[in-house]
């Protein structure tokens, strides 16, 4: 499915959510200290969710990177065979 599903519900809630965070922000450049430190405090989090995806990201690359330049093993399970394995117990016949 190529559109994602939100509900209405769903889109109040982050609406609101962001209101509410940009009226701290707003409060925040009128001297509160309060709204301050919550500004800081959500800034810093979503800053070490930057840090963390761009961090997967690199090595992410790194090991895609690593791929080109060595030689790909095609795993095969040890067990199988290009027979079927034997029939321990054979079939009941069909009387026609």
């Amino acid at each position: 499915m190529l559109i994602p599903r939100f509900s209405l519900r769903q889109l109040l809630v982050i609406t609101t959510a962001s209101a509410i965070f940009c009226y701290v922000i707003a409060m925040a450049t009128r001297g509160h200290q309060w709204a301050m430190a919550i500004s800081i405090a959500v800034s810093s989090v979503l800053g070490a969710f930057l840090v963390y995806a761009f961090l997967f990201a690199g090595a992410w690359v790194l090991t895609l990177g690593g791929r080109l330049f060595t030689k790909q093993n095609v795993s095969a399970s040890p067990f199988a065979t290009g027979a079927p394995p034997p029939q321990l117990i054979t079939p009941p016949e069909d009387p026609e």
